[in-house]
């Protein structure tokens, strides 16, 4: 799907507006996700510098509209197509520059403040380093691990609108996925300055990761989304490779992966980006280098040391405990991992794991490794190596004599920013 495409197929609705009364708009991504948005608002609403909410609802009935219609916020509906979180953000990004907001802060409807002094705090702390995009600290599993500044601009992350003016909105070609990584190359591509304010903390669910749990639609777009950005920045070319061998071994793994990376992959070379309507399989297996016994789910996974002296941290009492102390665990668990380099690593020695909501502490055992085992690995190296070096130069190509690259996309947005705008304030009255 290209971008003329997308503009027919999408029908932007305002189904509640009211006039900027604040500096700063929180844009909101939301899919028939009643109880989570509910929640953001709420704690929201608590905050002691209130800023306008802007929601932007992509799901496929109105449960979401009429949950919220008594709430003091604006709602957008976007209906005829699902745009996924990058869609929306870019869509509400939009909306919100028009209305005149100074800053916008993005979210997904499940990352939730600390404290009802978050937005304060990220407002004055993003001012006094006197930068332009401010991060919160995201405290990590549930806030067992000591608070991490991932420098997400999908997760509570505040925004100078003057940024919009000069490198654009969000990719909505992305869909889902990688949009936030896009968006902090392109802050940090053009210089723009950026700080973690530590004091303004949040929560958010654990980041998905390379796992045989997750839905193939999920990792269809991880691995089309990759390769975009890489062609768009040739940044980091060695995460190239480890991409590719995950992809390689995960395949090689479970044969029934390769149709959907193909397909990710022709939709890439094709420029086919938007959401696809692909039947994709529900969930997909575990590696066969592990010993299944119990699946430890993503979800619930606290921490992971493959060093086996890092830290473990414990529920409720952070505490360091090496590894090298522990002399008693009797339970086995599948790490659902389907990342090549942590199955590599497993071949030679077992990793720890703790789960936070079962309160128990794990060991990762592998079976004893056959030769089938060590020729896999050793195919996937070759295979990886040949294919790097082939894609490497098709990037290279593409980039630079193709004109795809970040220049000519950010034109491509300004340009698309220009006809959604027009779509919006068309269909209704919208007042600065």
């Amino acid at each position: 799907m290209n971008d003329r495409e997308w503009l027919k197929k999408i029908k932007i609705k305002i189904v509640k507006l009211s006039p900027r009364k604040a500096d700063v708009c929180v844009v909101v991504a939301s899919y028939n996700s009643v109880e989570r948005i509910t929640r953001f608002i709420s704690i929201m609403k608590t905050q002691t510098y209130k800023p306008d909410i802007l929601v932007v609802d992509n799901s496929s009935n109105r449960n979401v509209i009429n949950a919220l219609k008594s709430v003091d916020i604006n709602i957008l509906s976007v209906e005829g197509l699902n745009v996924g979180t990058a869609g929306a953000f870019f869509i509400g990004q939009v909306l919100a520059m028009y209305m005149g907001y100074e800053w916008i802060i993005n979210s997904d409807d499940d990352a939730y403040p600390s404290s009802s002094q978050f937005v304060e705090k990220l407002i004055g702390g993003t001012k006094k380093a006197k930068a332009l995009v401010g991060f919160g600290y995201q405290k990590k599993y549930g806030g067992l691990v000591e608070d991490d500044c991932l420098g997400c601009t999908a997760q509570l992350a505040l925004i100078n609108c003057t940024v919009f003016e000069k490198i654009g909105f969000f990719e909505p070609k992305i869909w889902k996925i990688m949009e936030d990584i896009e968006y902090r190359i392109r802050i940090e591509r053009y210089g723009i300055k950026t700080v973690c304010v530590r004091e303004a903390a949040y929560n958010h669910p654990i980041s998905g990761q390379w796992s045989y749990g997750w839905p193939m639609k999920f990792l269809y777009y991880s691995f089309r989304n990759f390769l975009f950005v890489k062609q768009l920045y040739l940044k980091n070319m060695v995460g190239l490779f480890a991409f590719i061998s995950t992809v390689i071994y995960a395949s090689i793994s479970n044969y029934k992966l390769l149709k959907w990376y193909v397909k990710a992959f022709v939709d890439f070379l094709c420029s086919n980006y938007y959401f696809v309507d692909y039947d994709f399989p529900a969930e997909l297996r575990y590696p066969s280098i592990l010993e299944k016994r119990k699946i430890l789910d993503d979800e619930r996974l606290n921490f992971v040391t493959l060093m086996g002296e890092k830290p473990l941290y414990l529920k409720n009492k952070p505490q360091l405990v090496p590894s090298s102390l522990i002399t008693s665990i009797n339970k086995d668990v599948v790490f659902a991992s389907g990342n090549f380099f942590n199955n590599l690593f497993l071949l030679f020695r077992s990793v720890y794991v703790y789960d936070c909501e079962m309160d128990e502490l794990y060991l990762i055992r592998k079976r004893t490794s056959t030769l089938r085992d060590y020729a896999v690995f050793i195919i996937t190296v070759v295979i990886s190596t040949f294919v790097f070096a082939l894609f490497s130069a098709y990037l290279l190509l593409s980039h630079f004599l193709f004109r795809k690259n970040a220049a000519n996309q950010q034109k491509q947005i300004k340009e698309l920013s220009r006809y959604v705008l027009e779509q919006i304030t068309t269909r209704s009255l919208v007042r600065r």
